[in-house]
């Protein structure tokens, strides 16, 4: 629909309008303050609605600052009233929303974003931002400043360092090679005035800026637009520019379509940390948009945007018919809840919304278990109905036989020898517990008992042959304490459903599962059989260093074969370089040989970047 409104619009369009990231979440700001501010937030999308349908010759009857704004070329900023403004850049055919606050909020951003222009990478085919100095802006800065260490030069990759210095005199790249993360932007403006051509010396001048603030991704880009990699609106034609993908930082904005409609809704109806959430990346949008013929995997770091693609790929499935009904589940009850309101906000339509199920595990048993013993309704909860305890104190209970139960006592001897390695023995046991349910239905435990029918890895401090039998028969009397307290946790439900499986086929047409790392086998089995094997049937989101829970987790004796459609974002768009890097170091100097020999290979570890 988008695209129809926009060929039926582009014979009479003049000018194309483009929007900053930062621009949703300062228009929500506006709209969030209420009263008198209401008419701010009007005038704002009046203004924006009158740049779309009239361009630039009808904008005259808004008011202006009196003020120029050299901070950012071609910048225009509207007057609002009381202080407040609609920060703007207006550049040939194309109009650049930018933010929107009041006074102080506006020069706090147009301080960190000094030298902004847009640009669109001609080679990955996106719209993007780049930071360039003029000698009327002064010396760029990153906008997001981190001090870096060591030389800064040496933090681009050799092809594009050539690239940056080609012509500076060798007495010069010296002086720039030692300079460190601590030198000032002044310091580097300095030096860079020995370099005697006017663009190569801002060229220069702004990529050890960014450098210096660790901001690489900055200095590459700036590096590109000087090579024509990537080209400014200002020398683009419209028709280039909107031809192009949206980018992670601009975004069009098509004034009238049902995009525009559902955006401005969502202002009043939403927090502005969900706008952010639902913010997408090209690499995160060709994921989402890609089609495969059966089970497909991404594997992501954390901060990659593996939920936001989750709950963008489970709308887009279930738009594919009306008969569609999409199951989108996660473990956490929690991040059920948070994936169930982001749902709610990137669906554009009640009846697409009506297509998509989100839910948790546990409470998707617990529906299920209720339609097939709907006797035993109270019996499927994390708390006692009988005691009102919770499945954590009930386990302590049994495990250290209070109130006259000695039927944990078959574990004794493990527990001995585990308490004089040094281990806290009720934490490994009840972790053996959940690893036995979630590899083995109840009917296949015994193999268990034979470390060559059941080998198991990921143990640092490996299971004994000897004892295997005793804790499948500690096991068994566990059940039979949490059926005689009537209290259940989500591997238990997950036993008591194994024993319909045969009835769950084909209850959904696609499956989109969120933190899959935290699925056992036994569970993934339950939710391969809900859907019927297709295009598009079951698409895993999971990272495996944050796999927390001990469980046994082989995607194909779960009968989920991934082949080779698997997918990989590397990219953090949450964390700090340093953050990363630390968090990265922590998890590396940590990892030994039994947590990497492992059965779920369909997981791996990413470095993120």
């Amino acid at each position: 629909m988008v695209k129809q409104f926009q060929q039926e619009k582009s014979v009479k369009q003049s000018v194309a309008l483009l929007r900053h990231k930062d621009f949703d979440a300062s228009l929500h700001k506006l709209f969030k303050l209420g009263g008198q501010n209401r008419k701010r937030y009007e005038k704002a999308t009046g203004i924006i609605e009158a740049i779309d349908y009239s361009g630039l010759d009808d904008l005259k009857r808004f008011r202006v600052t009196n003020h120029g704004e050299s901070r950012i070329k071609s910048c225009v900023k509207f007057d609002l009233g009381d202080g407040f403004r609609l920060i703007t850049q207006q550049a040939n055919k194309f109009v650049v929303l930018l933010f929107v606050g009041n006074h102080a909020s506006c020069e706090d951003w147009l301080n960190r974003n000094r030298g902004l222009e847009v640009a669109f990478d001609k080679e990955a085919g996106t719209l993007r931002t780049i930071y360039k100095s003029t000698p009327e802006q002064g010396v760029v800065l990153s906008p997001s400043p981190r001090p870096s260490e060591g030389p800064i030069i040496e933090k681009l990759p050799l092809p594009r360092l050539d690239e940056l210095l080609e012509n500076v005199t060798p007495r010069t790249v010296l002086k720039l090679s030692q300079l460190d993360g601590a030198v000032t932007a002044n310091e580097i403006n300095v030096i860079c005035q020995e370099i005697s051509a006017t663009c190569r010396r801002h060229l220069v001048q702004d990529v050890l800026c960014h450098l210096a603030a660790d901001d690489v991704e900055n200095a590459e880009l700036r590096l590109d637009e000087f090579l024509g990699r990537t080209k400014t609106i200002e020398n683009s034609e419209m028709s280039e520019v909107l031809a192009v993908k949206n980018g992670d930082t601009i975004r069009r904005l098509v004034v009238g379509s049902k995009e525009y409609d559902e955006w401005l809704k969502r202002f009043s109806l939403e927090g502005s940390h969900l706008e952010w959430m639902l913010f997408m990346h090209p690499e995160q949008e060709r994921i989402v948009n890609e089609d495969f013929q059966g089970a497909s995997q991404l594997s992501g770091v954390s901060g990659s945007g593996k939920t936001c693609i989750a709950v963008r790929r489970a709308l887009r499935l279930a738009g594919f018919s009306e008969d569609e009904k999409v199951l989108l589940v996660t473990l956490n009850r929690s991040l059920a809840g948070l994936i169930s309101k982001l749902v709610d906000a990137a669906a554009d339509a009640e009846e697409l919304r009506a297509r998509v199920k989100v839910t948790s595990f546990f409470e998707l048993c617990q529906e299920l278990l209720c339609e097939f013993e709907p006797d035993r309704l109270h019996y499927y909860d994390a708390v006692s109905w009988k005691l009102n305890e919770h499945i954590d104190e009930v386990f302590r209970e049994y495990y250290r036989c209070w109130t006259n139960s000695r039927t944990a006592e078959v574990l004794t001897p493990i527990h001995r020898s585990l308490c004089a390695q040094g281990i806290n023995s009720e934490a490994y046991l009840r972790e053996e517990f959940d690893w036995i349910r979630s590899a083995l239905p109840p009917d296949a435990r015994m193999d268990y008992s034979f470390a060559k029918k059941t080998q198991r890895l990921g143990r640092t401090h490996p299971i004994q042959e000897e004892w295997r039998r005793a804790i499948l028969k500690g096991l068994e009397s566990w059940e039979q304490k949490m059926e005689h307290v009537g209290v259940i946790d989500y591997l238990g439900l997950t036993t008591a459903l194994l024993r319909y499986k045969d009835k769950l086929s084909d209850r959904f047409t696609k499956v989109v599962i969120d933190e899959a790392q935290d699925f056992g086998t036994m569970e993934l089995s339950i939710l391969r059989q809900l859907v019927p094997t297709g295009p598009n049937d079951i698409f895993l989101c999971g990272d495996i260093a944050q796999h927390i829970l001990p469980k046994h987790r082989v995607l194909p004796e779960a009968g989920i074969d991934i082949g080779g459609r698997r997918r990989r974002i590397q990219r953090n768009y949450r964390n700090t370089r340093q953050i990363l890097e630390a968090a990265y170091h922590v998890l590396y100097q940590n990892l030994h040989d039994e947590m990497l020999d492992r059965p779920e290979k369909d997981l791996e570890i990413l470095d993120p970047k």
